[in-house]
């Protein structure tokens, strides 16, 4: 996946550590999207533990909900679903706070990033295998 630089209101070039933030939180979405595909083939009735979404590239924190919770979320391409705790103040701000994680809603350039790689526009079928 790559993410064109972008300018900021100076022109200068966006920092590479904030492009490699949002990189990481699009791979971690992309991870939970097939985490979430693989709990459906299954037929698990659990709730879905998936990977935190956070701009921390270390971060492997499990986050709990209910795959009706997780796929209402989905439906808005600039939501990500952090542990509590771990939401940024700057690109995004907290839409929605619930048992133990937070949706972090993008906001400005990361906003239109997270909508450009959204898994779910590149895929018309959920029921079919992940690329």
């Amino acid at each position: 996946m790559s993410v064109p630089s972008s300018n900021n209101s100076n022109g200068a070039s966006t920092d590479a550590s904030s492009r490699e933030r949002v990189i990481s939180q699009m791979l971690f979405r992309e991870v939970n999207e097939r985490m979430r595909w693989l709990h459906t083939e299954l037929e698990h009735t659990s709730e879905l533990q998936i990977i935190c979404e956070c701009r921390n590239r270390g971060c492997l924190e499990p986050v709990c909900l209910s795959t009706a919770s997780y796929d209402a979320i989905r439906r808005i391409p600039t939501h990500f679903i952090v542990k509590a705790g771990h939401e940024m103040p700057d690109g995004e701000r907290v839409a929605g706070t619930f048992n133990g994680y937070v949706v972090a809603e993008k906001i400005g350039r990361e906003a239109v990033t997270a909508v450009r790689f959204d898994p779910r526009k590149r895929s018309p079928s959920r029921e079919s295998a992940p690329a």
